[in-house]
Order: structure tokens, then C-alpha cells, then sequence
């Protein structure tokens, strides 16, 4: 499926094949010429030469320091997958309370990626500086950290492939692109996936700066990053296949890179999980049988076979669509390969009924290098670059939203309840929301008692299973005069969306809860989700 550039050429070498490119994008000469080129063109000659010139050291600085604002501007909720698979997990490694979700029960998830988490939490313990805040935080700047090495090496991975000044172009639309921004420093195992790509494409061993030995490196990555998540392969899969058609000794590259490393990392695998399950665990195994043979992620909802098409992929380059678009039409096919990688990503992930726009996330560093490429043809002309500013600032303004204010109320509340919960007293909570609808013990940092209405999927295939959360919602007072009584009186604290208060406000009354808190969620609120989110307190509580 993908081709070799026709200005690649191979040479064989005693210890295997050395794949060396001219680069599968050609220099462009005209910007060598500033006289006719406008001026913010010649500034961006200027600036690529002067990032050569910092080092890559400097550049990984500037970029941590991005990020690191980028994280903190980022206080909104997406995916209950950012909090309760990754810190959520690590709080409860380290500090021996919390909550473990169905999939750890079903062993469908590995603990590297929460491992990450935990040894930052750990430490934080060991020096005695684990306060709620650091706790919260602390993630989302580590996360920080990784993304703005992933972003250093799709720099160094669009430099291999073209010149330094489309490389800074790459990286500005990997940078600016909305759904990045969003999602960069949240703690998903998707933008870890994202990121490992990243690295593993600087090392990808079809460019001329990739050494012998950098075939080692991306595998040894790649391998990580199935590891954390499987799903890697589909993105893989093509680009080993490639590497291992145009190897000449390909028993070599098998069995003395490919199979030692895949072992290897099934080996780290089967360690981590061993050692906090208890027990020996594929993982791996475990999540593709449960979402491919059993298909059993459709109980979390199903989307038509052209969603990706559609929405998933559209929305995830936001206002870049259009210089995808036109870098498509114009740069088609010097990117065939890289386009049909698209494609048969998109492909593979449009079978499964299931879909959510963070599973392309791995795309995106690709995308990039399409999107650069049409900022530097739009850069040439005076009226394009004013298109191609307008499009930039959508996506950052998109961003800032996104990240500040659209379904903000979720993270916010936990506010008011690590109060509560630092108040003293016997304080419990219930959260009469969509199941995981906020973060849990690792932002309130406080062993109080809390629940929240579950929603597993029928891993025992009952007849006419129903969830808790949905057998809720079609009858809430119904569910909450059978659930307490006189003998099992509720909790001190009912979390909620404005949407549910007044079909339950019978209920509040006879047990005397009042309003005692109030934020703003979301200007869209959808189905059950509500545009606030309200706390009510039991008449003594009331603060």
C-alpha cells in the first residue's frame, strides 16, 4: 500500500539495509529568494534559522514552557477515560483508596500508563507534598512535558522529510491545532499514543537522518506504545510492512529487531500487570477480544460506519481542514503514502461500531505535515495570508473555549466538595449524574464515602440488561425512595445537572436538601447533561 518516493535510494550494507532519502518532500528554492517573498515569509526564513542555531535543547525548552501554559488553561472535562483510567488508578495505587472502574476488574487495561502517574504521586508523598492541588495538577503538567517532546520530534520528523522553514510551519499547525491544544496535556492513554507516534515517526527509518540504528529506537517505541495502546498497530501495522518490504535482509531485520523487541515488550507487558494485578495477564488479548470479537464497547454507543468521515476526522483538524484540503489538492502525490496511511486508518476504525474523535488522535502529527505544507503555499500570497490567519485564530479561539468554558462545571464542583470534605464532619456524597461524569478521590484527596451511579457494560450477556444509571433516569424518584429509607438515610451531598432537580424536588424536600452550590457547566447542554451543575446539602449541612 505505501510506495517508496521515487527520489529514495536504497544501499545495501553489511549489517542490513540503510534506507537514505533526499527527502520525500524536495526543498523549495523559492524561499531561498526573500526578495519575492512577502515579508512575514522572510520572517519565518529567519526564525527556522534561528531555531537551527538554539539546539535542540533550547527548542524542547520553549516547548515545555508552551505546554506547561497550555495545561493550565486547560479546565474543562472531555472523556471520563482522562481521569478515571490514568490518575484516578494512580491515586488509588499509591495511596490505597479510591475507586478501580469495571475495566480493571475484566483486565482489559494495563497499568503502565497509570504507572506513569503513581511514581509522580508517590513522590510528591515521599516528600510529603501531596496536597490536593499538586495532585491535581502535577499530572496535567507531566503530561505537559511528554507532549512537548512529541511536539520536539514531529519538528525533527517534518525536518528529516523536508527543509527547516516548512519543518517550522509543521510544527506551528501541530501546535495551533485546536484539538491538540485541548487534549495535549489531559491525561489520556490516546495522547501518550499520540505522542509515542510522534517519536517514533522522528526515527522512522525511510529519511536521511535516520541512522541503522534508529530502526531499533522506533520499534522499541512503537512497542511502548501498543503496550499502552493496542490500537497503535492499525497506525503500525502499514509503516513496519513498508520498512520490512524494502529491507534486503529481511530474516535479518525479523528476527534481530522486529521479533526480539516485540517480545521484549510483551515481556514489560506482562511484568507491570503481573505485579499489580496479582496475577498473570494479557491485557492486550483481553481489550481486542472485548472490542473486536465481542464488540462489546457499542454498550457505550454506536456511530455509522462513515462517522470518521464525516465528523471524527473534520473535527479533529477543526479550521485546518481547509489546508488539509489544500494540501491534498497540491501535495497529493508527493504524500501518497502518508494519505494512504490516513485511509486505512480510518478505514480500520470505521468497522468497529464504537467511535470517538480522541481514537485518531495519531493521526494528527501526520496531518501536520500536511497542514504545514499549505501554510507555505498560502504564505506566498498576500490575500491567502490573511485566510490563513483567520483560520489560525479560530482554532486557538476554539481552543481557549473549549479548554475554559464548554462543560467546565464538571471539574469546578470538585472544588466546592474537597471543601467540604476538608470541613470535617461525616460528609458523604452522591453523584445523580451519567456514570463518571467527574473526577473522583484523586481531586478530592480525602477517604470520604462516595458514590456514583454505574453503568458496566453485560459482560455476562444477561437477557434485557439495564445499567444502574439507566435504570435511574427512567424513573429518578421512583429509584430514590426505594434506595433510602428511614434506616439508610441519603448522603449529606447530592451532585447533579439542573436537568434532573426538578423531577426529583419531591424527594429534596421530604429530606430537607437545599441548594448550597451552583457553576455554570455548559451553553450546550445535550440529553442528560444539563447547563449547570448544582449541589444540594441536607438541611443540617447546609454551609
Amino acid at each position: 500500500m505505501l510506495r517508496m518516493s521515487k527520489r529514495t535510494s536504497i544501499h545495501a550494507k553489511n549489517d542490513g539495509m540503510q534506507i537514505k532519502s533526499e527527502g520525500l518532500l524536495h526543498r523549495d528554492d523559492s524561499l531561498e529568494d526573500q526578495s519575492e517573498m512577502p515579508a512575514n515569509a522572510t520572517l519565518l526564513w529567519d526564525v527556522s534559522n534561528r531555531l537551527q542555531r538554539l539546539g535542540w535543547k533550547r527548542i524542547l525548552l520553549m516547548l515545555v514552557v508552551f505546554r506547561c501554559i497550555n495545561a493550565l488553561l486547560v479546565q474543562t472535562w472531555f472523556v471520563p477515560d482522562e481521569y478515571w483510567q490514568a490518575v484516578e488508578v494512580a491515586h488509588k495505587m499509591v495511596f490505597k483508596y479510591g475507586y478501580l472502574t469495571w475495566e480493571w476488574d475484566a483486565g482489559i487495561r494495563g497499568y503502565l500508563h497509570p504507572l506513569l502517574f503513581a511514581i509522580l504521586f508517590k513522590i510528591l508523598q515521599l516528600l510529603h507534598l501531596d496536597f490536593p492541588l499538586l495532585l491535581i495538577h502535577s499530572p496535567h503538567i507531566l503530561q505537559g512535558v511528554f507532549s512537548a517532546v512529541g511536539d520536539l520530534h514531529i519538528y525533527l520528523f517534518a525536518r528529516n522529510l523536508t527543509s527547516p522553514s516548512i519543518a517550522l510551519l509543521i510544527l506551528i499547525s501541530h501546535l495551533s491545532n485546536w484539538f491538540v491544544l485541548f487534549t495535549a496535556t489531559r491525561t489520556l492513554a490516546n495522547t501518550m499514543e499520540m505522542i509515542l507516534t510522534s517519536v517514533a515517526l522522528s526515527c522512522y527509518p525511510t529519511t536521511s537522518a535516520c541512522q541503522q540504528q534508529h530502526r531499533a529506537v522506533y520499534l522499541v517505541i512503537v512497542g511502548l506504545a501498543c503496550i499502552i495502546r493496542p490500537t497503535a498497530g492499525i497506525v503500525w501495522l502499514p509503516l513496519v510492512l513498508w520498512h520490512l518490504a524494502v529491507e534486503s535482509h529481511k530474516l535479518k531485520f525479523i528476527f534481530t529487531y522486529l521479533a526480539p523487541i516485540c517480545f521484549c515488550s510483551l515481556l514489560l507487558s506482562l511484568a507491570v500487570d503481573r505485579l499489580f494485578y496479582g496475577k498473570w495477564i494479557i491485557v492486550q488479548l483481553n481489550f481486542l477480544k472485548f472490542n473486536l470479537l465481542h464488540d462489546m464497547a457499542d454498550f457505550y454507543g454506536a456511530h455509522p460506519w462513515h462517522w470518521y468521515i464525516t465528523q471524527g476526522f473534520p473535527v479533529l483538524l477543526g479550521p485546518q481542514l481547509v489546508l488539509f484540503v489544500i494540501s491534498v489538492v497540491y501535495h497529493g502525490k508527493q504524500l501518497k503514502h502518508w494519505l494512504c496511511l490516513i485511509f486505512w486508518t480510518i478505514t480500520v476504525y470505521s468497522i468497529l461500531g464504537h467511535k470517538e474523535f480522541r481514537f485518531l488522535m495519531s493521526l494528527l502529527p501526520i496531518a501536520a505535515l500536511f497542514n504545514g505544507l499549505a501554510m507555505l503555499k498560502m504564505l506566498r500570497t498576500k490575500l491567502s495570508t490573511a485566510l490563513l490567519s483567520l483560520l489560525l485564530t479560530t482554532s486557538i479561539i476554539m481552543a481557549l473555549y473549549t479548554g475554559l468554558v464548554h462543560q467546565r462545571g464538571a471539574i469546578h464542583v470538585m472544588e466546592y466538595l474537597r471543601w467540604v470534605a476538608a470541613s470535617g464532619g461525616t460528609a458523604s456524597v452522591m453523584f445523580l449524574m451519567p456514570c463518571h461524569s467527574t473526577p473522583y478521590y484523586s481531586y478530592i484527596h480525602t477517604n470520604i464515602t462516595m458514590r456514583f451511579l454505574e453503568c458496566p457494560p453485560d459482560l455476562h450477556r444477561k437477557a434485557e440488561y439495564v445499567d444502574v444509571a439507566d435504570v435511574f433516569y427512567r424513573n429518578p424518584k421512583e429509584w430514590l425512595d426505594k434506595e433510602f429509607n428511614l434506616t439508610n438515610k441519603p448522603p449529606t451531598h447530592l451532585v447533579m445537572y439542573d436537568r434532573l432537580a426538578n423531577s426529583i424536588e419531591e424527594f429534596l424536600q421530604f429530606w430537607e436538601f437545599k441548594k448550597c452550590h451552583d457553576v455554570f457547566h455548559s451553553h450546550f447542554p445535550d440529553g442528560r447533561v444539563g447547563t449547570h451543575v448544582l449541589v444540594f446539602c441536607r438541611n443540617e449541612v447546609v454551609s
